[in-house]
């Protein structure tokens, strides 16, 4: 197999510079337009609960927070979090919104996030219906801080912040997208060249016919512009 030395691979990306410049700019310009006018628009909305411990409950007679309480409770979020992504919740919640979508569907836009050695919970849902996030993630918490007395038998769930309505979509992010469609299409273009040059085998030099064919050159023929004499 013919070598071929780094000099002639950047001569040829050179040669093929505008076949790379038009391909970096159809596949950035195609990253922009299918983002900006094709991908729906996504909007997140969350609340955040704290577990807390439970109402007239005080051991030991003190009005403050024994460490050991914190730790229960820390230890409750990972049940906790199971329990909001229950099938249970999921259906009260569909039913009272009123919702079009199924228990799948509603898997896919919530979900239970936790800050690690923490007693606290935030669910985040997104949705294509900015003001349907909003209700769902609601929703979702008060249902869930309602339920939790029964099936838990005990009230330790306080919502901290409830969910707003998003005004900026969180996704598609177009502006990083296109960026990331102008780099792809840059370096689809290279590679392309590189490879139209490492397979490219017709001669060009006289240096090429004698390596290649063992042949003296005798002589070459010139080549005039029109209008030469």
């Amino acid at each position: 197999m013919e070598e071929i030395s780094l000099l002639q691979l950047w001569d040829g990306i050179r040669k093929r510079l505008p076949m790379i410049i038009v391909l970096t700019l159809v596949v950035g310009l195609g990253s922009f337009l299918i983002n900006n006018f094709v991908l729906p628009p996504k909007y997140e909305a969350s609340t955040t609960m704290l577990i807390s411990k439970p109402k007239d409950y005080n051991p030991q007679g003190a009005d403050q927070i024994n460490y050991d309480d914190i730790l229960v409770n820390q230890k409750l979020v990972s049940t906790y979090s199971e329990i909001i992504r229950s099938r249970g919740i999921a259906k009260q919640v569909i039913d009272n919104l009123e919702l079009d979508f199924d228990l799948a569907d509603f898997e896919d836009r919530v979900s239970v996030q936790t800050v690690k050695d923490t007693e606290v919970i935030s669910v985040k849902v997104v949705d294509t219906i900015p003001e349907r996030a909003m209700d769902i993630a609601n929703e979702t918490s008060e249902i869930f801080r309602d339920s939790i007395k029964g099936i838990m038998s005990i009230d330790n769930v306080n919502i901290l912040d409830a969910a707003e309505l998003p005004t900026v979509p969180v996704s598609p992010r177009v502006l990083l997208n296109t960026v990331l469609g102008l780099l792809l299409g840059l370096m689809l273009g290279v590679f392309l060249a590189v490879i139209r040059e490492t397979t490219d085998t017709t001669v060009k030099t006289t240096d090429e016919i004698t390596k290649e064919f063992n042949l003296t050159v005798l002589g070459v023929i010139p080549q005039f512009k029109n209008g030469g004499n």
